[in-house]
């Protein structure tokens, strides 16, 4: 049933033949153990169990070989605490020694953890989206981590004496959080690699902390390292969390701390320092910590909230999306939470296999686009991705996805894909555009200036953004054969500026406009229409043209 998708799933794998055309993939010794993509083990020999292909765990140490190929999508490997060792040289020409990698760009949502590798040239050599590695002890490795894909979660792992910690090269969307990254050569280093978020890390005694290219570091600790961190001068990357939540501790911080405040010109202490770290041009951390941020004790923060198949959120089923994708109603969340609109706020220890993190919001059913899986305001490739992903998954098994399971019967299957497809290319946009007649009437006289306002309205449950200019707006009228009589901004000259517009959500702007009931049969020396138009019906259509190119539905009047 998966084959409804394929060409969407094709466009997919095409994209990334494309990235492949830049990407150089280690050359590899033969020898190794695969986990293939029907489940089988090759050889079957090797120390690893699995009963329902799906899960597959270590038996065993394994010393001496050429690693673990993994070409299967949707698996948890478990170490089980085992190791994965190589004693032999790193590189033989150009063959390299590989402990754990994927197939490139292929194999998606695979979960690795309680394993150790050591002794290789890259520890992990991952290309694949969506994985999961947790409490991972990877060391005496050149490389420990090699990404070239995201999204993806490396969460408590224990990085060191490697070369390089983690490397991450043309990825987005990865989340870095409660790991131990400490005496390697380079604790992180981004490469063309943006919009990730480094979170509650602790990153010490390495010769170079932190290399990065436009992404959020925030609530790390960073201790004695000889160079801290350094970035690319020509990105800027989030260095803070903000007042009060903070920044990074730094042990080469030398400020004080004896004012709080958003702008630390308040008496009092408030456990932040007075003064900016600064890492380079426009790098600054504004709210540098004062002592060590409590790394993989407590964590703090939005998480995403997905509601459906409800009218009043009060009445909502609320889950929680975790790090490892499950989701969990809050009434089985070991935390304090509370609802703030559509989001959840928690407190929650990081314990056991239950670590929390924050994510994007979605929201399902809020704003009603059928296949919107995402929760970007359309239906596309990347949706369709999602339910194959999920394909077949109901709620207790791994893969499930509550948001792809569009008609809630609890399993994800053919009915679901045929839902997305019947809604496949609709977007909902961010912003609504209504024209409003201001007299609040449809019938006018011959010559009476219609008056009109048009108003632009944030529709999500986000403060959202936009660009404004004088000139965007416009307003077309039509007869009643369809023909285009009538455009306001032709013959005007507009002011050459652009704003840029922030509302918070429900919020609005608006433009007023007359209509002097002209026609363009006749324009002035300027190009404005000036012919009047006879008794009749009319249709007013406003617009907003740039970016989001939004239109108001066609409003009717009549002329007298």
């Amino acid at each position: 049933m998966r084959g409804l998708f394929s060409g969407l799933i094709l466009l997919i794998l095409l994209v990334g033949m494309l990235t492949l055309a830049v990407k150089i993939q280690p050359v590899r010794a033969e020898g190794g153990v695969v986990i293939r993509g029907d489940g089988s083990i090759d050889p079957p020999t090797a120390p690893i169990y699995t009963a329902d292909n799906i899960t597959y765990t270590l038996t065993g140490n394994i010393a001496d070989f050429d690693g673990i190929i993994i070409d299967r999508g949707n698996i948890v490997f478990d170490g089980a605490n085992h190791t994965i060792q190589h004693t032999g040289p790193r590189t033989i020409g150009d063959m390299v020694s590989v402990g754990i990698s994927s197939v490139p760009y292929v194999r998606a949502n695979v979960t690795i953890k309680y394993t150790t590798v050591e002794g290789f040239e890259y520890g992990l050599w991952w290309s694949s989206p969506n994985y999961i590695f947790l409490r991972n002890n990877i060391t005496n490795n050149a490389i420990c981590i090699h990404l070239e894909s995201g999204p993806g979660s490396i969460i408590e792992n224990d990085l060191t004496n490697n070369g390089d910690g983690i490397e991450l090269l043309y990825c987005s969307n990865v989340w870095i959080s409660g790991n131990n990254i400490t005496n390697n050569a380079c604790g992180v280093w981004f490469e063309s690699a943006s919009s990730n978020s480094i979170y509650g890390n602790n990153i010490t005694n390495n010769n170079f902390g932190i290399f990065s290219t436009n992404n959020k570091v925030y609530h790390n600790n960073f201790v004695n390292n000889t160079q801290q961190a350094a970035c690319d001068v020509t990105q800027n990357n989030m260095w803070d969390d903000g007042y009060p939540s903070g920044g990074n501790y730094w042990s080469d911080y030398d400020g004080t701390d004896l004012f709080c405040g958003p702008y630390q010109n308040m008496s009092g202490s408030d456990g932040i320092g007075d003064t900016p770290y600064i890492i380079g041009v426009d790098n600054i951390d504004n709210y540098p910590l004062m002592t060590q941020y409590p790394a993989r004790t407590l964590f703090q923060g939005i998480g995403t909230i997905i509601y459906k198949n409800c009218a009043d959120p009060a009445d909502c089923f609320y889950f929680i999306r975790t790090y490892d994708n499950r989701y969990l109603q809050p009434m089985n969340l070991p935390s304090t939470f509370s609802v703030d609109q559509l989001k959840v706020r928690f407190t929650a220890n990081l314990t056991g296999d239950f670590t929390l993190h924050g994510m994007e919001a979605i929201v399902l059913n809020s704003i009603s686009l059928l296949g919107d899986l995402d929760g970007d305001l359309k239906v596309n490739f990347v949706d369709a991705y999602w339910l194959e992903q999920a394909f077949g998954s109901q709620p207790s098994s791994f893969g499930w996805n509550p948001a792809a399971d569009l008609n809630f019967d609890n399993v994800v299957n053919v009915a679901d894909a045929i839902l997305l497809a019947s809604n496949y290319g609709a977007r909902l946009k961010q912003f609504r555009l209504e024209l409003n007649l201001v007299e609040n009437k449809t019938d006018y006289d011959l010559g009476e200036p219609i008056n009109i306002t048009l108003t632009i309205t944030n529709m999500t449950n986000e403060t959202a953004s936009f660009l404004l200019a004088p000139s965007w707006w416009d307003l077309f009228v039509y007869n009643d054969t369809n023909n285009l009589l009538y455009r306001w901004s032709s013959g005007k000259i507009f002011p050459m500026y652009v704003m840029f517009v922030t509302l918070e959500p429900g919020m609005n702007i608006s433009e007023a406009m007359t209509w002097p009931q002209t026609c363009n049969a006749v324009v002035d020396n300027f190009g404005t229409p000036i012919s009047p138009v006879s008794p009749g019906t009319y249709y007013l259509v406003g617009f907003y043209s740039y970016y989001y190119d939004l239109r108001t539905v066609p409003v009717q009047i009549k002329i007298i």
